[in-house]
């Protein structure tokens, strides 16, 4: 009885490759499991215009100027297939999955198109899958980024610093950190680091049931599964050393700081002009309202690194001058000034979302079914322990008890 228990608490939350109630056939999840490094293993989708537009290569090449290798490709179309092949060894592609998805370019503009939405719902449900089914955290990268560090192992950034272990995922702002938008929040829906939670795990499961019921691009979806769920922001995430956060049955996304982790909006708009081009920037996403020529506007902001002939090229970023670290002190007072925010307090909504908000609440407890029925019954705690694990030393110890009892009085009959 007792070794049963015990294989009870190591087992590992996940699912079986061949099927399961929600019908996650994303295919062998080998790949993910092999690449990953402490847990972590980053995801990129690529359909074959990122190809053509150099932008997954360029990707590439950032990874490769800092030896960086914990990633999968993964390929959402037969030419995209193609070219990762051809470009690195460490992709994934499943058909079935991708099924209705094509290579073209899947909206020129900020305005969604059907190609996009059928892509990006079952990008989120793909997503939602792997991190069911491996049981590891999970980093969404979009192809149009660059890194100029590595986020996993960097002991300066947040993911690897005890400080941020409330953190259940971390997140990139849209919005503009200064005048009207200074205490807003519109995370992007193409950075996300999740750590494999409940809470994520329900995020996710909430996420995909509110795109299926708005039929919506990725982020206005994601926006409203989070005020259902009342998910609290801390942000913006840096330079908060040994602050406290709480541990909460809703998701904490943690704001990751605009200065080191910018986006097209910022660097258009002169926000982060004078920072473009250093290493303080950890990660670049090339996140603008025109989605053709964006390797041209990388270029134009020194964030390219492909070269004519596909090489990569050898240009190191340049260190911090004397007058970037002079900014450093204020970011850190900047970023000590925002507080605990729930999205419930700011989120605006249309009719389509509150019909859909209202839907998807009244759900929630057939979600959390199908979530335990699917992780087998073992969730974990918002520190990612089996919470059958915390309860071992109970076990172990009333097991003691009770032959202690019993040999007493057999002893004393």
């Amino acid at each position: 009885m007792l070794l049963l228990l015990v294989l009870l608490v190591v087992s590992q939350p996940g699912i079986d490759e061949d099927e399961h109630p929600l019908s996650y056939n994303i295919g062998s999840t080998r790949r993910f499991q092999q690449l990953q490094h402490q847990g972590l293993v980053t995801v990129t989708f690529a359909n074959n215009a990122y190809f053509e537009q150099g932008l997954i290569q360029n990707l590439l090449c950032s990874w490769k100027r800092i030896s960086f290798t914990n990633y999968v490709i993964v390929a959402v179309d037969a030419d995209a297939y193609a070219s990762s092949a051809k470009h690195t060894e460490q992709y994934h592609w499943h058909p079935p999955w991708w099924e209705g998805v094509g290579g073209k370019l899947l909206r020129p503009t900020n305005i969604k198109t059907p190609e996009y939405v059928r892509f990006i719902h079952k990008r989120t449900r793909f997503i939602e899958a792997l991190l069911l089914k491996t049981g590891l955290d999970v980093l969404l990268c979009d192809g149009d980024t660059i890194w100029t560090r590595n986020l996993l192992l960097d002991q300066t950034l947040p993911y690897k610093n005890p400080a941020y272990s409330s953190c259940d995922a971390f997140v990139v702002n849209s919005a503009h950190r200064g005048g009207a938008g200074a205490d807003k929040v519109e995370p992007l829906g193409g950075f996300i680091l999740a750590r494999n939670r409940p809470q994520t795990l329900m995020w996710y499961r909430t996420w995909t049931a509110m795109e299926a019921c708005l039929q919506s691009k990725e982020q206005p979806a994601m926006h409203a599964s989070l005020r259902v769920l009342g998910a609290v922001f801390v942000k913006p995430l840096y330079h908060l050393l040994g602050e406290k956060f709480i541990d909460s049955r809703n998701p904490v996304l943690c704001v990751l700081h605009d200065s080191y982790f910018p986006t097209g909006f910022h660097v258009t708009n002169g926000y982060l002009k004078d920072y473009a081009n250093t290493s303080l920037i950890a990660l670049g996403h090339a996140s603008i309202p025109k989605k053709t020529g964006k390797e041209e506007w990388m270029k134009q902001y020194g964030w390219w690194f492909l070269e004519p002939d596909g090489s990569c090229s050898n240009i190191k970023t340049p260190d911090l001058s004397q007058e970037e670290k002079h900014h450093l002190p204020s970011m850190r007072k900047v970023s000590q000034t925002f507080k605990y925010r729930n999205i419930q307090h700011w989120m605006q909504e249309g009719p389509d979302k509150r019909n859909c908000t209202s839907l998807i609440t009244s759900r929630l407890p057939v979600l959390r079914e199908q979530l335990m029925e699917v992780t087998s019954g073992v969730m974990l705690t918002p520190h990612g322990i089996p919470t059958t694990l915390l309860m071992l030393p109970l076990i172990t110890g009333g097991t003691i008890t009770l032959l202690l009892l019993f040999r007493f009085f057999r002893l004393h009959r």
